[in-house]
């Protein structure tokens, strides 16, 4: 009959799977939306960005596999995601063989190609053995230059693959579809693939990781051990047993009875029910194995030796309270967390800002990788100089976004409006830092970094002030240092104070008065200004080169003038280099193209210079990413243009507005809002509790109220003595105590009348 009765009142009250932790596909199963506090909506932004991006129902299969970077594991890799396309459900599959290298080419186009294609044959004799250790080596750095892909993909020794898929499907289809696919592809597995994890859960599917019975099973067994052997002694009557079970339901639901969200308030009722029944049902069972009848007057007091200690069990929580708190924890199976980055991607400040912040999250304690579209734009080579980064041109930028819209870990990250990008964090599980306290470290370095308005200054620009230009170099070489010190850091070299020092020293210099090497410069400028020469006749069709000494002699003298030249400068060497009319028109066309070509190879030799003067001083490797970073760090300390923060209501300001949202970051939010809740149900119970004992013995029955709380409050005493925060199986464990404990207070309360 007990068993009975706790079945139909868990059922009824939808605290199985089917409704509060259920599977994703139940009729009736709660959306996330349900599991966020009504006032964290707006700051969290999970509706909006779920829909932006497509990660509601978005998982991530990831494999061990010997060498993801072999030519047969290649294939097999895209032969994989061919497959998984075909899946009946599936809507998108993102994987490695849809990452793309992109490069900007002469006439300033954005071109992208496979980055996991390798070169061509080799141009000498070598074996095919170390032909092949070679592309593997050249993807894998490939693969090291793009945290994004890192992140998303590819690890950076290749030896794990993950695929992104979006299907309206259950964890154990996706899993059964892609273990089949991958299966068929022959790829060269070391073990099985880990189990989908859903990029952005919520506890109503897996995130929780146990069943609510087992919780309610917590909730019963620590009642059971207060109110089962009061049944048997006290024997009360049928009247005294349901107060007592009414106000064991209270007890039992009163920690989550006013929680912000629906989920855990109608579990809280339903566990309540459930105890309340519970209660009923021993009763049942202790009336029929009594022979006694119902006891009469019991105590006026409870007996000092349990009233006593109860009373200071509840001074103690009383005046030490506000040191408690409440941890959820109910996302600690997400392994990512996302930063909403609002803004104009389209502007090169706003997009460096965004590479920024993601430095500093990857920099954090118990983040493993931090990576965005920053990234794959960083990654960037431009001709002919070979060199990597964000541009200067928000034109060249649109031009490459347009491109990397097609790149599989693009698409994951930036919405199709180009005002939205997010910043993916994939946690350390090694670390083992709690994800709360982790939430709030990430938060922390969200408001300490944070910039909101940023103002382009462009130091070319003869019309800003010269303090502005002053203030804004500032700004980029204590940037530029910072960078490369992550950079640093991320490599395993450790820099001491004279290092950073040094650092700041060289960085500096190189913004200032930027050292050149004047032999190789000039042959670059020479270089540069006959490919741009071909490009404009090659452009033009009826234009024809001039002949060799002209060419010659126009190229030395553009390479011959000083750094700041201006359009007018080149202008004017044109007119006087006498290389006809029609490829003077030509050239006069796109004079502003060629001043900024000569500008880029001037700060390319700058920067050369200067990063191998910085390597050397560091004590770096001078070949290899690393070497190549801290070079594109050293170009972009030159300016031209640099993201000066202001304040909101500077004119012509783009606004970056930076959000930390996913399961931690709505653990948090939840955690938070249900502490003054947590804490409000507590106080109603007790309240109740106090007016259950007047009804059952009058005043001098609240004699037994502290001993009605002394359970709860004795769960509370180590969290309270350590200063943690108490989840859910402390919670559970808490309701239960609360529930026994009232059961127990109201079933041996003294009465005033025959009840």
């Amino acid at each position: 009959m007990c068993g009975s009765l706790v079945l139909a009142s868990a059922v009824a009250c939808g605290c199985g799977n089917a409704r509060t932790f259920g599977d994703s596909d139940t009729v009736g199963s709660y959306d996330n939306r349900d599991w966020t506090p009504p006032d964290a909506i707006a700051e969290l932004r999970r509706d909006d960005i779920a829909a932006r991006f497509g990660l509601e129902n978005t998982f991530e299969v990831s494999f061990q596999v010997n060498n993801a970077f072999s030519a047969e594991n290649r294939r097999a890799i895209a032969r994989a995601e061919a497959l998984m396309v075909r899946i009946p459900g599936v809507r998108r599959v993102a994987g490695p063989s849809g990452l793309l290298m992109l490069s900007v080419g002469l006439t300033g186009k954005a071109n992208s190609a496979p980055l996991l294609v390798a070169d061509g044959p080799p141009t000498v004799p070598v074996s095919q053995a170390a032909f092949a250790e070679a592309q593997e080596e050249v993807l894998r750095q490939r693969i090291e230059r793009r945290p994004d892909a890192a992140g998303w993909f590819v690890s950076r020794d290749g030896t794990e693959i993950r695929f992104v898929l979006n299907a309206a499907l259950d964890e154990s289809a996706v899993g059964n579809a892609v273990e089949a696919a991958v299966a068929a592809s022959g790829l060269t597995r070391l073990s099985g693939s880990a189990a989908p994890m859903r990029v952005w859960p919520k506890p109503d599917r897996e995130s929780f990781g146990v069943s609510p019975w087992l919780v309610l099973l917590a909730v019963l067994t620590t009642a059971s051990l207060f109110l089962i052997p009061a049944l048997y002694i006290a024997n009360a009557g049928l009247v005294r047993v349901a107060i007592a079970a009414a106000l064991a339901g209270v007890g039992a639901m009163s920690p989550a009875v006013f929680a912000p969200v629906s989920p855990l308030r109608a579990y809280s009722f339903g566990i309540g029910l459930v105890t309340a029944a519970w209660v009923m049902g021993w009763s049942r069972v202790a009336s029929l194995r009594s022979r006694r009848g119902p006891r009469g007057h019991l105590r006026l007091l409870a007996p000092s030796w349990i009233g006593v200690p109860s009373a200071i069990l509840v001074i103690f929580v009383l005046a030490t309270w506000a040191r408690v708190g409440v941890a959820t924890r109910l996302w600690r199976g997400s392994s990512l967390a996302f930063v909403s980055v609002q803004g104009n991607m389209e502007e090169p400040v706003v997009l460096r800002e965004l590479r920024r912040i993601s430095d500093v999250l990857r920099a954090q304690p118990g983040v493993a990788e931090a990576w965005s579209i920053a990234n794959a734009i960083d990654a960037v080579t431009w001709s002919p100089s070979e060199q990597t980064g964000i541009p200067d041109s928000a034109k060249a930028l649109r031009s490459i976004l347009q491109s990397a819209s097609q790149d599989s870990a693009v698409g994951l990250l930036l919405a199709a409006d180009h005002r939205e990008a997010l910043i993916a964090l994939r946690f350390d599980d090694d670390a083992g830092i709690d994800r709360l306290t982790l939430e709030s470290r990430l938060r922390e370095a969200l408001l300490r970094e944070g910039r909101s308005h940023l103002l382009r200054v462009d130091l070319a620009d003869p019309m800003v002030p010269l303090a502005a230009k002053g203030f804004a170099r500032g700004i980029l070489v204590a940037d530029s240092r910072d960078r490369v010190l992550r950079i640093c850091a991320r490599s395993g070299s450790s820099l001491g104070e004279d290092d950073v020092a040094t650092t700041e020293r060289l960085i500096r210099r190189s913004a200032l008065v930027p050292g050149v090497d004047l032999p190789r410069l000039r042959l670059d400028l020479e270089q540069g200004v006959y490919e741009f020469l071909e490009t404009v006749a090659v452009a033009e069709r009826n234009v024809a080169l001039p002949r060799p000494g002209i060419r010659q002699h126009l190229a030395a003298e553009l390479a011959a003038e000083p750094w700041q030249s201006s359009v007018a400068d080149v202008l004017r060497v044109i007119a006087a280099a006498g290389v006809g009319r029609k490829l003077e028109a030509a050239l006069k066309a796109h004079a502003p193209d060629l001043q900024r070509r000569l500008d880029a190879l001037r700060r390319q030799n700058a920067g050369r210079l200067s990063a191998r003067t910085l390597l050397a001083e560091l004590d770096l490797p001078r070949e290899g990413v690393v070497s190549e970073q801290i070079r594109d760090v050293t170009l972009e300390a030159m300016g031209p243009i640099v993201g000066v923060p202001v304040s909101a209501d500077r004119l012509n300001a783009f606004a970056v507005d930076v959000s930390l949202t996913g399961g931690v970051a709505q653990d948090a939010a939840l955690s938070r809002a249900w502490l003054p809740r947590f804490w409000l149900g507590i106080g109603l119970a007790a309240l109740l509790m106090a007016l259950g004992l007047i009804a059952v013995g009058g005043v001098p029955a609240l004699g037994w109220l502290p001993v009605a709380l002394a359970p709860g409050a004795a769960v509370l005493v180590a969290p309270l003595l350590g200063a943690v925060s108490i989840g859910i199986w402390p919670i559970s464990i808490l309701a239960g105590a609360m529930g026994g404990g009232m059961a127990f207070a109201t079933l041996f309360a003294p009465k005033w009348n025959d009840l």
